[in-house]
């Protein structure tokens, strides 16, 4: 899973998704 990595391209593919375990580490 990617997502727990919080890679900045993961984010971007899976913003909705990410944004629901936790906040884009971008912003």
């Amino acid at each position: 899973m990617a997502s727990l990595a919080g890679d900045t391209e993961d984010e971007s593919l899976n913003l909705t998704h990410t944004e629901q375990f936790r906040p884009p580490r971008l912003r």
